[in-house]
């Protein structure tokens, strides 16, 4: 699974939704959820692999039930593989080559994107929330 070319992951969508109730209460303290879920798609020569991924973020009060904000940032990158991807894959590791840097760099835009509205998130930085990808065989 040798790379031979690699775009740049795009940005291609950013999204940020706050309570307003919530937000006139400066210190107020909460827990949030986060997912990941992710489309990888393969041309039909299986040699450009394209990894679409979204991380959500969505934060509650304390009474587990009261919103205070869903977050989510959106980004796609696609390689060019040196010969086509075997049939039985591992799909654990495309996750782990393909679509985890993902989750960096999105965590990296959403906690700049939540701080930007005055909120205070963390996310697990190593490791993404566990998730099942969905795969595709088309023209990518």
């Amino acid at each position: 699974m040798n790379v031979i070319n690699e775009t740049p992951l795009v940005v291609t969508a950013v999204s940020v939704t706050t309570n307003p109730e919530t937000m006139t209460n400066p210190g107020v303290g909460g827990t949030s959820r986060t997912a990941f879920p992710v489309t990888v798609s393969l041309s039909q020569n299986r040699t450009k692999l394209v990894v679409d991924a979204t991380l959500i973020s969505s934060g509650v009060l304390k009474d587990g039930e009261t919103p205070m904000y869903t977050a989510s940032c959106t980004g796609r990158i696609a390689f060019t593989l040196e010969s086509p991807l075997d049939k039985n894959f591992d799909h654990d590791e495309v996750f782990e080559r393909f679509a985890k840097p993902v989750y960096f760099v999105l965590s990296d835009k959403l906690q700049q994107l939540i701080m930007s509205v005055g909120l205070v998130v963390t996310f697990p930085l190593a490791t993404p929330p566990k998730t099942k990808i969905r795969f595709s065989l088309k023209d990518a």
